[in-house]
């Protein structure tokens, strides 16, 4: 149902960006600056991406067909008196971008690229930290398509294929004589799929 529904998704954006390269504008020299829409070198905006990370996004554009795209995120709450428990959550992406087709508003592209997504989180057990952390590396490629929805206003739709490496460390609680024992305990899930990414900007 969720692949029927991203795809579905998908057309109609690819419709309504299509059509808006078909139509034709006689521009005025008092509604070119509303109308005459204009690619920029600079965009900076939100990602969520399954193959190169997710957050804050910065985006540069070379005249070379070539486009550099760093995405970052970073949460923290740490304990503190009225709470047991603490998280840090930090994620760093770098993808690549090459544009094989560019249209009045509409622009077509391949990427590669990876990120990395750091977690802690701590628990305390009767004044026993627990600490579970998770580290993941992910690399993906695909491909994409970006469409300015208005003057400096652009939205991109990715899909493609990733890979995601985890490193999770926790531990087993075990009590004895009444306090807490922790064993720690290591795993490392490798995962293989198809993925999508979604991504809003503002050009300049």
């Amino acid at each position: 149902m969720r692949s029927k529904l991203m795809l579905l998704i998908c057309f109609l954006v690819f419709s309504s960006a299509y059509s808006q390269n078909e139509t034709i504008n006689v521009y005025t020299p008092q509604s070119k600056s509303l109308q005459d829409f204009e690619w920029t070198n600079n965009r900076v905006g939100f990602t969520y991406s399954m193959m190169t990370g997710y957050g804050l996004t910065y985006l540069r554009h070379f005249d070379n067909g070539l486009t550099l795209k760093t995405q970052l995120f970073a949460y923290g709450s740490i304990d503190d008196n009225s709470s047991s428990s603490s998280e840090i959550d930090v994620a760093f992406g770098l993808e690549v971008q090459y544009t094989i087709k560019k249209f009045n508003k509409t622009r077509f592209y391949i990427l590669g690229g990876g990120y990395y997504n750091y977690e802690l989180m701590t628990d305390n057990w009767n004044g026993v930290d627990d600490d579970r952390t998770e580290a993941m590396k992910n690399i993906g490629i695909g491909v994409g398509f970006e469409f300015l929805a208005f003057n400096q206003l652009s939205f991109a739709i990715d899909g493609g294929y990733y890979g995601e490496f985890t490193k999770k460390t926790s531990n087993n609680i075990n009590y004895i004589e009444g306090k807490p024992i922790l064993i720690p305990v290591e795993t490392n899930p490798i995962k293989f799929g198809f993925g999508f990414g979604i991504s809003g900007y503002f050009n300049f």
